[in-house]
């Protein structure tokens, strides 16, 4: 019975540390040097590059409006143009990125998270 339990708990540790392993973010700071909306099919997103930085991070299209990328119609119903115009606004943005270091550790296309502007300094 102990060894029951003993395996039972074994497995429970494995698991959880499987899981916190596969959730783990990190943050990045730096300024958005260009965005470039990437639109096929009924899938959309954005690729945003910082200055300095080799990675992509891939924003999700409907993810835009809440970090003040797009607007809501722009967002519902993508369009590389109107897209492009609008991203272009966040051109020099000084930001906090949170993101998903990706699965295959050959990629340099990092998934956003969180996106937090950070105050200009004067």
């Amino acid at each position: 019975m102990l060894k029951k339990i003993a395996g039972l708990c074994l497995v429970l540790i494995i698991a959880t540390a499987g899981a916190a392993q596969a959730q783990k973010t990190l943050n990045i700071n730096g300024v958005i040097q260009n965005l470039k909306p990437t639109v096929f099919g009924d899938k959309s997103a954005i690729m945003l590059f910082l200055k300095g930085r080799p990675e992509i991070f891939v924003v999700k299209t409907a993810d835009g409006p809440k970090f003040g990328l797009l607007t809501p119609a722009t967002a519902a119903k993508p369009d590389e143009g109107k897209m492009a115009t609008e991203l272009n606004q966040a051109k020099g943005w000084k930001v906090r990125l949170t993101v998903e270091p990706p699965r295959d550790p050959q990629s340099k296309e990092y998934r956003v998270t969180a996106l937090e502007r950070l105050p200009e300094k004067k």
